[in-house]
């Protein structure tokens, strides 16, 4: 599972592009554990940002391992460049459901380009 959803090469370059969307450009490289542990934390003033952020790992878990599964059962193979808009898919509808609630503060310009 380590390899899987952490280290392996396909994994780890979704891990970075959706680290590099939410402006988080060095990653923890470390076990799956201390990933999602430190992907965790809030990083912005605006709790928009933060749901997104704290969702973003359960998205790309999930697509990986549906790709995992293609991969072994039905012998179909998507790039990285594929799940990787399947997750911002996700994450869009996600920040269109959470918008639909006002937030409780205003985002700054940098919150505004993550949300974008």
């Amino acid at each position: 599972m380590e390899h899987l959803l952490n280290l392996y090469i396909f994994t780890s370059t979704l891990w970075d592009g959706i680290a590099s969307i939410f402006k988080h450009i060095d990653r923890d490289r470390g076990s799956i554990t201390n990933t999602l542990r430190n992907w965790r934390r809030n990083f912005s003033d605006y709790e928009t940002v933060n749901k997104a952020w704290a969702l973003a790992p359960s998205f790309l878990i999930w697509d990986i391992w549906k790709e995992h599964n293609n991969r072994i059962f039905k012998n179909k193979k998507c790039s990285s460049h594929i799940i990787m808009e399947q997750i911002l898919k996700q994450l869009k509808e996600t920040v269109v459901t959470l918008m639909q609630t006002p937030p409780k503060n205003l985002p700054s310009n940098a919150d505004v380009q993550i949300l974008l």
